[in-house]
């Protein structure tokens, strides 16, 4: 995961949002991406929909996160 992240800043992303363990997780930095104001696109994740913001995280960022057009078929 460190390396996950460290690419994502290098690479110049804001943030990671995942859908994962709520006791894994937060030992990276990832919380409730409800925290944030990001909501999940099914309610039923909850605190399991969790986002990490990195180095260029915008602030003010905030509605029901939408996945990639390709992602939404599944």
């Amino acid at each position: 995961m460190a390396e996950t992240i460290a690419r994502a800043n290098a690479a110049g992303e804001s943030g990671i949002a995942l859908l994962g363990s709520t006791e894994y997780y937060p030992r990276f930095g990832f919380v409730p991406a409800a925290s944030f104001g990001v909501l999940p696109p099914d309610e039923a994740w909850g605190g399991h929909f969790q986002l990490l913001p990195l180095a260029l995280w915008p602030g003010g960022v905030h509605g029901t996160f939408r996945y990639a057009e390709p992602f939404e078929r599944f």
